[in-house]
């Protein structure tokens, strides 16, 4: 079981202007297709996610702005 908390880095959708990021991208989903554990990922930007990390998430979880009462 792996959790990568604000994986946002490996989430994010691959631009010309980011080159670095869009081969740290790569090679996350390349690792992705052979991992047969369990993995958790964490973020606040869901919208910004790349469409070839989303097709592969089997369960998402969202979870609403807290209220007042919940946050204390």
């Amino acid at each position: 079981i792996v959790l990568l908390n604000e994986a946002d880095v490996f989430l994010a959708q691959r631009t010309i202007e980011n080159t670095s990021n869009n081969s740290l991208v790569s090679v996350f989903l390349r690792q992705l297709e052979y991992y047969q554990g369990i993995l958790f990922l964490t973020t606040n930007r869901v919208q910004t996610f790349n469409e070839a990390v989303a097709s592969r998430i089997h369960n998402g979880i969202n979870y609403g702005p807290l209220g007042a009462k919940a946050r204390r």
